[in-house]
Formats: structure tokens, C-alpha cells, sequence
């Protein structure tokens, strides 16, 4: 292996697994990044949804890609590139709240199977990476970040609130769930969605649009009445900002 490689390898891991706060260069190309993940969990599969979400970005201009086996740390080390962020997937938290986003890693075996990408402060490990260990400027030009996953915009006593704590270190808006919300309608709110943003609402109306059109769909299905939790989505930030045209946040 080469000298040059080797370092690029060493500067990754320092960026990875420092406690202190990075600091990336604001970065905007043309056209703007938007990336979607989504997992072939043992008991989910919402890699399809993540697609669809991404195509939906991709006929609007943006250069969108479904990501769907990568672990926590490559988005955790890329959010700054992105105009928009987007999940869908099982949420990690704990008896106590909200903890952030689980990541199925099946791309590298630099790294397990199950990681997080958590909420508060902690030290970055082979398995987590916490959101405060990334300063303010890797969400600066973020125009949009959606969680989509159980209590994911649940406010944990501890670590705080995982998608508002996107919104409070710059991304325009934020988007997650305070309440479990079931997979299959996790994933239809998904890219029904993006299918709003793709034909110019706002991301206050699509999302509330797409939670209302899950649920007249999937409520007379499964014998629910309640929505299979999507009531519990929350937005911070801008609820009339719009991702049309393609650009960044500010």
C-alpha cells in the first residue's frame, strides 16, 4: 500500500473517531447533492422507498443517489457536501427517548453491521458517530434533512433531540417522527414526500400532504384509525421553504 494511501486512510480515521467538533469547508457543487438511505434490515427493507425518494430529487436537478449499504460514518462525514440529507429506516432510541438513525452497513468490513448515528455528545467509535462532534458549517448550506424513522424527533433527556439538532446547527429545515411510526407507512411517507417536492410544495404541505395520503391508504388496510403513528411528525425550521428549483440552503 502507498505512502499517500495510507495517510488519506490515517486523516479519515482522526476525522472519524475525534471527540472534537470538525469543521468541514462549505462546499456547493452544481448541481446541488442530495442523498437518500435506506436498509435491508432483518425486519425492513426500506432500501426501494429511498430510491424512490432519490429519483423524485434527481427529475427536479439535483444529483440524488439512494445510498443502501453504507454505515453511519459516510453520511455522518459527507452531510456537508449535501444540499439535502434524507433517511428512512429504523430510529435507535431507548426507553428514555429518541437516540438518532440505525444504519445497516453491508459496503465495508472496516466497520460492524449496526451502526448509529446518534443525537448529544460522545466519542466517535467504529459503531457511532455523534451529531455534536460535527461543527455548525457541516450543515450551514443543508437546505433540507428528513429522519424518517421511529423517535427520531424525540427529545431523550440525555442526548436531546436528534433531527432538531440538524435544524439548530443550520440545516434550513428538519424533518422527523417524536413517536414510533410503523415501517410500511414510514416508507410510503418517504417518497410520497419527495413526490410533493418534486411538484413544488412546500415542505410544511408535503409533508402533511403525504401523511394524510398514507394514511387513507394504509389505515383501512391494516384496521387503524390512528395513522400507524405519522401524526407524530415534526418540522423545525422553514415549513415554506420548497426544494424546487434544484440549489443549497442559507
Amino acid at each position: 500500500m502507498s505512502a499517500r494511501k495510507l495517510l488519506g486512510i490515517f486523516v479519515a480515521l482522526l476525522i472519524v473517531f475525534s471527540a472534537v467538533p470538525v469543521s468541514f469547508a462549505s462546499t456547493q457543487y452544481s448541481p446541488p447533492r442530495a442523498r437518500c438511505y435506506g436498509f435491508q434490515y432483518s425486519n425492513m427493507d426500506s432500501r426501494l422507498a429511498a430510491k424512490h425518494g432519490s429519483d423524485e430529487l434527481d427529475l427536479v436537478g439535483y444529483d440524488s443517489m439512494y445510498l443502501y449499504s453504507n454505515p453511519a460514518h459516510y453520511a455522518y462525514n459527507n452531510m456537508y457536501q449535501n444540499a439535502i440529507y434524507a433517511f428512512t429506516g429504523h430510529g435507535y432510541c431507548d426507553s428514555a427517548g429518541g437516540l438518532g438513525a440505525a444504519f445497516y452497513n453491508t459496503y465495508t468490513t472496516a466497520y460492524p453491521k449496526d451502526t448509529f448515528f446518534r443525537g448529544g455528545s460522545g466519542t466517535n467509535s467504529s459503531s457511532t458517530v455523534w451529531i455534536n462532534n460535527l461543527s455548525n458549517s457541516s450543515f450551514s448550506e443543508m437546505l433540507l434533512a428528513v429522519n424518517s424513522g421511529c423517535m427520531t424527533a424525540s427529545t431523550h433527556p440525555t442526548y436531546g433531540n436528534f433531527t432538531k439538532r440538524m435544524y439548530e446547527k443550520g440545516a434550513n429545515t428538519s424533518i422527523g417522527f417524536s413517536q414510533l411510526v410503523l415501517d410500511v407507512y414510514n416508507m410510503k411517507w418517504f417518497e410520497t414526500f419527495f413526490w410533493y417536492v418534486r411538484y413544488g410544495y412546500s415542505f410544511g404541505d408535503a409533508s402533511y400532504n403525504a401523511y394524510i395520503d398514507t394514511k387513507n391508504a394504509y389505515d383501512p388496510q391494516f384496521g387503524r384509525s390512528d395513522g400507524g403513528g405519522l401524526w407524530s411528525v415534526m418540522l423545525y425550521g422553514s415549513s415554506t421553504a420548497k426544494g424546487t428549483p434544484a440549489r443549497y440552503g442559507n
